[in-house]
């Protein structure tokens, strides 16, 4: 079963018992569900009896797959001889470092993929995969250097870094979405007022206030906000801020400095820590 890593099927030893393992991030050009599609094309014309699927949906290869991640519970199955083969799209779906390449060398499981079959039980096998892996992995640091380069550049052009969506702007970091700076305009005025934290962000939950896809209103993500300078059209470089023609402020200058002083005051701590 995909995405909880279970495995069911017949163990009789009669026939190859094969898990498929599909992985994604952002920037693959190749869905989960297409990665799907082909392995277990490939696992059908050898007749083999597919007893697992894992999915990691949205994984980076640069990041390490944890404990939760159907990575982790693929390895598992494989301690436990629940399969012999690992199928995938291609070696970059399933190791993204060395260290990945040699958990599976290992267990012993031979990695069978879309382009090309490996056996990394065999010398021959593992010397393929260990080129593969490390040619991935070069791919990976080059790709992050040419990444930072860019963002490095930007950022001293006055232009927003690309990550994930601010709130009150669109994907650009540059363009303001006005039903959601109405929002942010009311956090910095109603902390220039005078009023707390944890007020508005009861109010923008008892008001059911859309706090954007997969994001929730507390007061951590409030202060956030108001103390946040790119809502004053300012962008930061080598962790200084600077004023940016580039981006479309949502609330003016005075605001958010009022807003930033009055949050940065000392007496209005009160919970010690």
């Amino acid at each position: 079963r995909r995405g909880g890593g279970s495995w069911q099927g017949n163990y009789n030893g009669r026939m190859t018992r094969a898990a498929i393992y599909t992985r994604q991030s952002k920037e693959l050009d190749e869905g989960i569900e297409r990665q799907i599609e082909r392995t277990r094309e490939l696992a059908g014309a050898r007749a083999w009896e597919v007893v697992a699927e894992f999915s990691d949906n949205d994984v980076s290869a640069s990041k390490s797959r944890g404990k939760s991640s159907d990575w982790a519970r693929m390895l598992d199955a494989a301690k436990a001889a629940h399969f012999t083969h690992v199928v995938a799209v291609d070696l970059d779906r399933l190791v993204r470092s060395q260290r990945d390449l040699l958990t599976l060398i290992e267990l012993g499981v031979a990695v069978v993929t879309v382009d090309g079959e490996m056996d990394l039980s065999t010398a021959d096998g593992e010397f393929r995969a260990s080129l593969g892996a490390g040619l991935a992995r070069f791919e990976v640091r080059r790709k992050g250097e040419r990444t930072r380069r860019a963002n490095a550049y930007r950022a001293s052009q006055g232009r927003p870094i690309p990550g994930r969506r601010r709130f009150g702007y669109e994907t650009d970091g540059v363009t303001v979405r006005e039903p959601e700076a109405v929002i942010v305009r009311r956090v910095f005025e109603h902390i220039a007022d005078g009023g707390s934290i944890y007020g508005i962000t009861k109010t923008l939950i008892e008001e059911a206030v859309d706090p954007a896809p997969g994001k929730s209103w507390t007061p951590r993500r409030i202060r956030d906000i108001a103390n946040n300078r790119h809502y004053a059209g300012y962008a930061q470089h080598l962790k200084e801020w600077r004023r940016s023609e580039h981006i479309d402020p949502i609330v003016d200058e005075e605001l958010s400095e009022r807003a930033r002083a009055i949050l940065g005051d000392p007496t209005r701590t009160t919970t010690p820590g």
